[in-house]
């Protein structure tokens, strides 16, 4: 999966030394290599890995070269079917209303509805992400998805798959998700999100965030932004809709990926497949660099990372890999 550049006046501040957080700073020298955690499985995908959407009963993992999404059983660790798409999957995934959509890129971006019960495609709908690298989030009644450069976040009805609402954010803005009923976009070429209310569209806050946020994650009481313009991870207080702590990740936040769960906010990046913030402290934690880096999902007690280079998709024990973070 392409991940596209960092604009070079973001790159100018970014740090690119790696560090390892343990409560006090430690020495770059005792930065801790991904080689140390053995992954539970790890399951090649093709000829490339990229988006990775965890639901209650599988893994979905897309892949190009050919262009498939493989559904993965979490119980058994084993892939048990393959769903072929009718272009590449270059945006994150969501699922909802009983499927997978799945964004397409093209001369022609569509969405497409993999039926969960089926293993099928059920139905192509005509739009689309603009460029790789966005997304597309589920709320209580529709999808909400950025469909072209201008800005336009359009809101489908999953029943009917017709556009009911269009709401213009800011040019270039990406991805959304859903959080405490309203959506909430990042702006890459900026330094905010943009809150839109889900139930009637309407815009509510515009956020200050680190420069470059692209990627986003939600918990109970936050949402979090992986800013690439300037290397940090920043923590929105969802009553306030305020920043309330920048969280510097001290290696260069090229592509990646944000997922939150069990007290902790995971961040993978190129070289750097794995992060651990403490969601309570808002403080990094434990750093993992070596090869990989790209996409995750987070399901009971696993990380699931994919592996653009290596054309895999891995899982790792939360308990374990938290355990080794705090062996030293």
């Amino acid at each position: 999966m392409h991940r596209t550049p960092i604009p070079s006046r973001f790159l100018a501040a970014a740090a690119a030394t790696t560090m390892l957080f343990a409560g006090p700073l430690l020495a770059a020298s005792a930065a801790r290599q991904i080689a140390e955690l053995t992954p539970v499985v790890t399951l090649p995908t093709g000829k490339s890995s990229s988006w990775v959407e965890v639901t209650k009963e599988s893994v979905w993992v897309a892949s190009e070269s050919p262009n498939v999404v493989h559904r993965i059983d979490p119980r058994s660790n084993k892939e048990v079917a393959t769903v072929a798409l009718p272009g590449n999957a270059c945006a994150g995934l969501t699922s909802g209303f009983g499927h997978l959509w799945v964004p397409l890129c093209g001369t022609a971006p569509s969405l497409a509805a993999v039926d969960l019960k089926t293993n099928r495609i059920s139905s192509v709908l005509k739009l689309g992400p603009p460029r790789p690298e966005g997304g597309i989030a589920a709320s209580k009644d529709s999808l909400w998805i950025v469909t072209d450069e201008k800005g336009a976040l359009v809101r489908i009805d999953p029943a009917s798959e017709s556009v009911r609402q269009t709401v213009q954010v800011p040019p270039e803005s990406y991805n959304p998700i859903y959080f405490q009923n309203r959506i909430w976009v990042t702006h890459p070429k900026g330094s905010e999100v943009t809150v839109v209310d889900a139930r009637d569209g309407r815009i509510v806050a515009t956020v200050r965030t680190g420069a470059g946020p692209r990627f986003l994650t939600s918990d109970a009481v936050s949402v979090w932004t992986l800013n690439g313009g300037d290397n940090t991870v920043s923590q929105i207080d969802g009553k306030s809709l305020k920043v309330v702590k920048s969280i510097p990740l001290n290696v260069e936040a090229r592509g990646g990926d944000i997922k939150s769960g069990q007290g902790f906010v995971w961040v993978t990046l190129q070289k750097t497949p794995l992060t651990v913030i403490d969601a309570r402290k808002a403080e990094l934690v434990c750093q993992w660099t070596g090869t990989g880096g790209d996409s995750m999902g987070l399901g009971p007690n696993a990380v699931w990372l994919s592996n653009v280079r290596e054309a895999t998709v891995a899982r790792y024990d939360v308990t374990q890999s938290l355990a080794r973070c705090r062996s030293h």
